[in-house]
């Protein structure tokens, strides 16, 4: 009977320091990275909804259009049910604090097929859909960390261009820094 009782609470200050492991590794990594002190935040995006149909046009346009509009993070617009697009474009430019930095875009969770340009050069991809080579699939919905390598200019503006092919969904843009 002692050894039950002993073997009990073995078993549960196991599980108890099992949980705060895992708390701790999943606290890590949401904020790892994310604490704000070197960090770029991504604002001021335009957004152009439309139809998968759309997308050959604006990529001949290098995705300059009239129909951009303001976009304050609102819910994205689901007409075209399996067909919808969206674009997000925004203008940034990196300080020289930044220079010696290793960068990386951060990318909140997303749960919709993406691709991501930086200054006209793609830079991440996932849950593609049939018009970008693959099958939808949104595959995961992690934070994302992307590294920027030399895709980044210290001596101009930047561009930023978030294409989403989402099917159903019609989450708000997530943090992006």
């Amino acid at each position: 009977m002692g050894t039950g009782i002993l073997f009990m609470k073995i078993k549960f200050v196991f599980l108890i320091i099992f949980s705060l492991v895992c708390a701790s590794v999943f606290t890590f990594c949401k904020t790892n990275g994310n604490t704000g002190d070197n960090r770029l935040n991504l604002e001021n995006f335009q957004i152009f909804s439309g139809t998968s149909a759309d997308r050959e046009r604006l990529l001949k346009s290098n995705f300059e259009s009239d129909e951009f509009k303001s976009y304050n993070r609102e819910l994205l617009i689901n007409d075209a049910i399996g067909g919808n697009y969206h674009v997000f474009k925004t203008y940034f430019t990196m300080p020289e604090y930044f220079l010696d930095k290793n960068l990386s875009l951060y990318i909140d969770l997303f749960d919709m097929p993406v691709v991501v340009y930086i200054n006209d050069f793609v830079v991440y991809k996932k849950g593609l859909r049939p018009e970008i080579e693959g099958v939808y699939s949104t595959g995961e919905t992690a934070v994302s960390h992307v590294p920027l390598e030399s895709s980044i200019s210290f001596d101009k503006e930047n561009k930023l261009i978030i294409e989403v092919f989402p099917q159903f969904e019609t989450n708000s843009l997530p943090e992006i820094s």
